[in-house]
């Protein structure tokens, strides 16, 4: 039995489903949203060593996919897969959720609160998710759930946007963080994959008691992204205004998930400086690409 630490970020929509004694994380497809933005990589990557066999496919090198963080790992693209973590029979993961939160002491938190990620339901007091947004599809590249162990929020990527109070309705405004985790144990090392009625297995491997980090990333490519803050830079009018009032642009993505609610949601999140960042948060290269919770 491996014992599994999951960091999500990018382009994710948690969606808690009590009823069901659900958890799972939507990889939205960011091509059909609003705003078209360019195409993000699901994938589930891993460190080297903790790689013991597998029959669904495994990339042995990530360049061109991700950022320089996750160079030297491997990983699985996850395009069409439903993905279970832990044990089924464990039902809902534990979790913290407090409401109505808008900023902790300091950018070094804690951030460990679900209430930390932001919430459309809060955002948008009575949306509910669409029905085309519950299964693997068109509209969602992939869905992991996750089954018993612990979830919470992690500690931001980056001290910069953690520092910001982010305006996203007349009924919220808070400070969020861009990360997830869900720690727990995966019977026999296995994580299992399935699409309809095909089934495949990921068989973890490390040293007996280690803790096996993996990172689910849905973001666009070095290579996308580094066109787009090309763009940004040579027009000196967009640059000075991400400067003074950065916003969150991929949040279309989100609100094109729900329906529903009093508010016509149409413009991105802006953010309004509240601290002075804090050394204590390394930066991990994803500030702005953040993602979301509903419950169902």
């Amino acid at each position: 039995m491996a014992n599994v630490r999951v960091h999500f970020y990018g382009l994710c929509l948690c969606v808690i489903d009590r009823a069901n004694a659900r958890v799972s994380v939507l990889l939205l497809n960011a091509g059909l949203s609003t705003g078209r933005f360019p195409y993000h990589y699901p994938l589930l990557i891993a460190a080297p060593g903790t790689y013991a066999g597998s029959d669904v496919a495994v990339l042995p090198e990530l360049r061109g996919r991700v950022g320089g963080q996750h160079h030297g790992r491997w990983g699985v693209e996850l395009g069409g897969w439903r993905v279970d973590i832990g044990d089924p029979a464990a039902g809902l993961p534990a979790m913290t959720h407090t409401p109505a939160l808008m900023h902790p002491p300091t950018v070094a938190g804690p951030w460990t609160d679900l209430g930390w990620v932001a919430d459309l339901a809060r955002i948008n007091p009575g949306c509910t998710l669409r029905p085309e947004y519950r299964e693997v599809g068109r509209h969602v590249l992939a869905r992991i759930d996750l089954h018993g162990g612990v979830l919470t929020g992690g500690t931001p990527s980056d001290a910069h946007g953690a520092s910001y109070v982010w305006s996203f309705s007349p009924a919220c405004e808070q400070a969020i963080t861009d990360t997830l985790v869900w720690e727990g144990t995966v019977a026999d090392d296995i994580i299992r994959f399935s699409a309809g009625p095909l089934m495949r297995q990921l068989q973890l491997g490390a040293g007996a008691g280690a803790v096996i980090d993996l990172w689910i990333s849905h973001e666009a490519g070095p290579i996308e992204r580094d066109t787009e803050l090309a763009l940004i830079k040579s027009d000196p009018d967009a640059l000075r205004a991400l400067r003074e009032r950065p916003t969150l642009p991929h949040f279309a993505a989100f609100y094109d998930a729900v329906s529903g609610g009093p508010y016509q949601l149409v413009e991105p999140p802006a953010g309004t400086w509240r601290y002075d960042p804090l050394p204590v948060i390394p930066y991990q290269d994803t500030p702005y690409c953040v993602l979301a919770q509903i419950a169902v």
